[in-house]
């Protein structure tokens, strides 16, 4: 039986593997290090099986493994069957393979396995027959009116989402004979916003900016340290691009090209999962051509610095600059605010939603005519104002 390994073409510069648009990137031709087969199985379906790094002992192990699928067609053996006996457990950990095997991210893969695993432990499922639409949506309801800590729709949305594409796994891969949660819809989670964000104003930028240079406070940790102008360049980076924290955190030197006016996001850490090279502002490029030459390889701190500690030094400097973190609303300043303050921006300067979309990275348009719709509003509040009062009686 045949067996062959697998050619991969993966981008290098300078010894390293990169992402298709580094520029300078060169191809080149990887085999894999196993040997790979085409298993017909007791369904009558062909797939494609890893074996091991030795040529002869795949082929007897392709063989052995083609004699077995052989023996349950020729018996009858219903291969659903045994997935079905298989543990809920079992089956998790598979998913979070072939999560892994389509590219996605540790971090999402984590996240959606824990909610899957919460879910099932909770209901005390033990094999995927038991997972029932009707039990999950009245657990994910419990969740939402608990009295201590309950949850929003938002999150609630997560945990569906997760056991959906779970589910609908096991009935592609005929581990279950249908999709159990096909019935099970998300809510309304625009009815229960917990977390509602707000744009930075241009003044209150600049504001921003003119604190922390006149206060020259500087923040540290044991193996990181930002001077002022460090969180003016990481504000600013992050307001006028629209770059989310764990992208940030992932850029090198090598990833501004300054003379153009653009900086690159590499795939594996771009939430598109594809390399982005965005455009720079003017006066960004400006203050970065200032600001890096005196930096290493990695001008910013790592993500595990970032994710922890960004917010709360934008707050204090916030604070020291006058401005509310959380204002009368309820709507708050957080560091992934400054992405919304950029998009804000692109709207009240009349881009072109579709264009907004591109520069904002937004997997759908609806996420971009969220934010445009809430400056429509505000712009039609200030018209309104423009009318004159009611008479005085």
């Amino acid at each position: 039986m045949k067996v062959w390994k697998k050619q991969t073409v993966v981008f290098m510069y300078k010894g390293k593997r990169v992402d298709r648009g580094m520029p300078g990137a060169k191809p080149e031709q990887l085999l894999s290090k196993r040997f790979y087969g085409t298993l017909k199985t007791a369904s009558g379906k062909r797939k494609q099986v890893p074996l091991c790094e030795n040529k002869r002992a795949a082929e007897e192990m392709l063989q052995r493994l083609q004699l077995e699928e052989d023996r349950q067609m020729a018996l009858g053996i219903d291969h659903r069957a045994g997935e079905l006996r298989k543990s809920i457990e079992e089956h998790i950990t598979e998913f979070g393979d072939y999560m892994t095997a389509k590219d996605d991210t540790p971090r999402y893969v984590r996240q959606t396995l824990s909610r899957i695993r919460k879910i099932v432990r909770s209901l005390r499922v033990d094999t995927a027959r038991d997972l029932e639409a009707g039990k999950v949506s009245d657990l994910l309801a419990r969740w939402r009116s608990r009295e201590k800590s309950p949850m929003s729709k938002q999150t609630t949305n997560h945990y569906s989402r997760a056991i959906k594409a779970f589910t609908r796994w096991l009935w592609v891969e005929q581990k279950a004979g249908t999709d159990s949660m096909i019935s099970l819809r998300l809510v309304n989670a625009k009815t229960d916003r917990r977390l509602v964000r707000r744009a930075l104003s241009a003044n209150e930028l600049s504001t921003l900016v003119k604190s922390i240079t006149e206060k020259g406070r500087v923040e540290s940790g044991r193996q990181w340290r930002q001077e002022p102008d460090d969180r003016i360049a990481l504000y600013m980076l992050a307001a006028y691009t629209g770059l989310r924290v764990s992208e940030i955190a992932s850029l090198t030197r090598e990833s501004f090209d300054l003379e153009r006016g653009s900086v690159i996001v590499q795939a594996a850490y771009s939430k598109r999962r594809r390399a982005d090279r965005l455009p720079l502002h003017p006066s960004l490029t400006q203050l970065l051509s200032t600001w890096l030459p005196s930096k290493g390889e990695r001008p910013f701190p790592s993500h595990a610095v970032l994710h922890h500690n960004a917010v709360h030094m934008l707050r204090r400097d916030l604070v020291d600059a006058g401005i509310q973190p959380k204002d009368a609303s309820g709507s708050v300043v957080d560091f992934h605010a400054l992405r919304h303050t950029f998009i804000t921006s692109l709207a009240k300067a009349g881009v072109h939603p579709l264009k907004a979309k591109e520069l904002a990275r937004h997997s759908t348009i609806t996420l971009t005519m969220d934010v445009y719709s809430h400056v429509d509003m505000e712009e039609l509040r200030t018209a309104l104002d423009a009318m004159p009062g009611i008479p005085s009686v």
